[in-house]
């Protein structure tokens, strides 16, 4: 491409993104000296990389053919794992936790063992466990707020009085269901800045027949807001394996409870909200508040999937700008069964956050669940239309849901333990539930749509005029006409549209998979002076029975390896032009594991025709690293989905304006894309409990340090801070 000798200015930029790493280093240690208390993860402290005593096997023929292999082993056959055939769990049968590099011998003679029974007839596969971090998507993962001041916060800055719909106490402050329905009586614009949920009740739909589980710490079922709608047939505690999923009550198990009251609170009670779906039925799998690994993972994701409709998992990985992870072997196979068998054939819902770590410039395309094509991806929106600081870029987010922003803006009601209500759930943790109550009233309307008939209608009928009137950075328009954002992925959910186009939808032809190898490709090297650029071409599988010609997501495997894996970055453009970046530069991930085959999934070019020359673009910011191999994938239909005979029209004016705009700026360029997390973290510092009259103290700290002395640092208000140098 002409503009690849602008793509990067490679050799002014290193040195200024070295120190602005420096910079946001020292920051972070000022944030947390003087602003909040270190929050510590509560659950699983183990470090992922030590195994434990539980093996996981694959045995053709059941119990009996097991039996016969662990004969004369040291293992012992705990249970069959639920949701599985022939899948079972086997311990060890002494008490020892086996850690890596330690107790050499005794490896050596178990491994050999457990390659004994591996070598068994009957015996598909077997995997040994690893403990699994886990983090919830609430920002109390991130710093150690305290409800006293959020609750202050919310109660002095919200109360909408006007609403009489429901005598609930925290009604009036549950803005974002009703922010705009008062304030805007043209309709025409007050479908742009809502989610639409009261226009569905009126309707009739409140989710009455549907039901969720809330894949996480256990829910509070006994609390007066939920018991009436809990669904003990799909609740089960993983953690100590028994029926009930009720928490322990401590500030660290508050996530499911304040996650299931989004969806199901009930209304008109005198307690606490209203639930996005107040009819429905909610379940709960505690399965976060103890050892977490592949099978719990897989075992929660698929339990009751008969009974249970929509799967709500605002958890993941760790968000720190540095982890690449992604479900095991057993929980992969795990999500495509749920979205194969789930729901009578029409596959299981399943709704994940798309993460919190924009703090630390992360991608959710390092987050597989999240960026797995079997989930709804969800990111979030703030009071007032605009990308909250905690929010990532990535090509695999689907939607959006209003959730927390700054500290002026406020956060939402909900259950909490004990009995309590809460008015301080946050981050993506809150989108999820809300977008999970939407589909829950969609069903209601249809429940014969399928998990890829969701997935079209969150597309068809997302609304993001509104988010472009308020923040235009980031939109374009794909070549089938439809506007997508990293940040938002196809805009605001929307319930109305939702539902009045599910009513008499036309289910979505069959999926299936065009993939392209390259069986002779060479090692190509990156430096930091040229974007490597491979192109090639794609037929969609033309005349052949997985034949594409309408996509739906696109994945880009990838084998690279470098000095800094965050160092990394990736482009992808289709045959249309549409350009995607699957992964920007992480300047906190110093891993020298590179990427071992990992999948970068887009719904950027959703509805485009993939035949034509496809463009990938890679690029090692600071040092030489090697390409060794690209698997290209295309997830799609064969037949035009019914919608599709008319092109998604936008009620938003001079929307070409606002698309070209992008488009000029939409060159694969990486110092704006770089340094603008430096100034989103100085953001979130100033936002969110910094005091900046400690504004000095600052300063005095970047005067210690010799090489920063070249950022300029002033104080713009009480609540903004400025730091020159940070942008080219």
């Amino acid at each position: 491409m002409s503009n690849i000798k602008n793509f990067l200015h490679i050799k002014k930029i290193n040195e200024e993104r070295r120190l602005r790493k420096e910079l946001i280093e020292v920051l972070k240690e000022f944030h947390k000296k003087y602003s909040y208390k270190n929050n510590v993860h509560s659950i699983n402290r183990l470090d992922s990389r030590v195994f434990t005593k539980e093996w996981v096997v694959k045995v053709n023929g059941g119990w009996r053919n097991l039996i016969k292999a662990i004969n004369d082993t040291q293992y012992k056959i705990v249970k069959k794992i639920k949701g599985f055939n022939d899948i079972f769990v086997l311990r060890e049968t002494n008490n020892t936790v086996i850690d890596n590099g330690k107790n050499n011998n005794r490896i050596k003679r178990k491994i050999n063992s457990i390659e004994d029974i591996g070598k068994n007839s009957n015996v598909e596969w077997i995997e040994r466990q690893k403990s699994y971090k886990r983090f919830k998507k609430d920002l109390f993962q991130i710093f150690n707020f305290t409800n006293e001041n959020l609750h202050k916060t919310e109660e002095k800055s919200y109360e909408n009085k006007s609403l009489p719909m429901f005598i609930d106490p925290l009604w009036k402050n549950q803005w974002q269901i009703h922010q705009y329905d008062e304030e805007r009586k043209n309709q025409s614009i007050h479908q742009f800045y809502d989610m639409q949920i009261m226009e569905v009740w009126k309707m009739g739909y409140s989710g009455k027949g549907i039901v969720i589980s809330i894949l996480d710490d256990g829910i509070d079922y006994n609390h007066e807001d939920l018991k009436q709608n809990y669904e003990p047939l799909a609740s089960y505690d993983f953690n100590d394996d028994d029926n009930d999923p009720l928490p322990r009550m401590d500030d660290f198990n508050k996530h499911g409870t304040k996650c299931a009251g989004i969806i199901a609170m009930i209304a008109n009670n005198t307690k606490c909200g209203v639930g996005v779906a107040f009819n429905a039925k909610v379940g709960g799998i505690r399965m976060l508040d103890g050892e977490v690994n592949d099978r719990v993972e897989a075992e929660a994701i698929t339990y009751a999937n008969q009974i249970t409709d929509i799967f709500a998992a605002s958890w993941g990985p760790n968000d720190d700008g540095r982890t690449v992870e992604g479900p095991g072997y057993l929980t992969q196979l795990a999500l495509k069964s749920a979205v194969i068998n789930g729901r009578g054939k029409k596959g299981s819902i399943l709704v994940w956050a798309s993460g919190n770590g924009g703090i630390h410039s992360d991608n959710c395309n390092c987050d597989g669940y999240a960026a797995s094509i079997y989930t709804i991806s969800v990111s979030g929106v703030t009071q007032n239309n605009n990308s909250p600081w905690y929010g990532e870029e990535c090509s695999s987010t689907l939607v959006s849901a209003y959730s927390s922003g700054s500290k002026s803006e406020n956060l939402i009601s909900t259950t909490d333990l004990n009995n309590k209500c809460a008015t301080d759930h946050s981050g993506t943790s809150a989108s999820v539930p809300t977008v999970a109550g939407i589909i829950a009233l969609t069903l209601e309307a249809n429940n014969s749509l399928t998990w890829r008939d969701i997935q079209h209608l969150i597309v068809w009928t997302a609304e993001p005029s509104g988010l472009i009137k308020s923040s235009s950075d980031g939109w374009q328009k794909n070549g089938a006409g439809f506007l997508i954002n990293s940040r938002f992925g196809f805009g605001l959910i929307n319930a109305k549209r939702m539902v009045k186009w599910a009513k008499n939808w036309t289910h979505i032809p069959e999926m299936v998979t065009c993939s392209i190898v390259f069986p002779k490709f060479e090692k190509r090297w990156l430096t930091s002076s040229k974007a490597l650029n491979i192109k090639f071409n794609v037929n969609g599988c033309r005349g052949m029975k997985n034949e594409v010609n309408y996509i739906e997501q696109v994945q880009l495997l990838v084998e690279a390896k470098n000095r800094y894996r965050g160092n990394l970055a990736i482009w992808l453009e289709s045959p249309k032009g549409t350009k995607t970046q699957l992964l920007h530069p992480r300047h906190l991930d110093d891993s020298t594991s590179g990427f071992k085959n990992w999948p970068f999934t887009s719904v950027q070019t959703w509805g485009e025709n993939p035949n034509g020359d496809w463009n990938v673009f890679i690029v090692d910011l600071e040092t030489e690293g090697f390409v060794s191999n690209l698997t290209f994938v295309i997830h799609g239909t064969k037949e035009m989905p019914k919608y599709r005979e008319n092109e998604k029209q936008y009620n938003l004016h001079n929307i070409e304006g606002y698309v070209n705009k992008n488009r000029e700026n939409n060159k694969l360029t990486d110092s704006i894309n770089v340094l603008s997390h430096g100034k989103r973290f100085v953001q979130m510092v100033t936002e969110n409990g910094v005091d900046v009259d400690n504004f000095s103290a600052i300063e005095q700290i970047i005067a210690l340090h010799e090489e920063l002395k070249k950022f300029k640092i002033s104080k713009k208000n009480q609540k903004e801070i400025f730091i020159e140098g940070m942008e080219t």
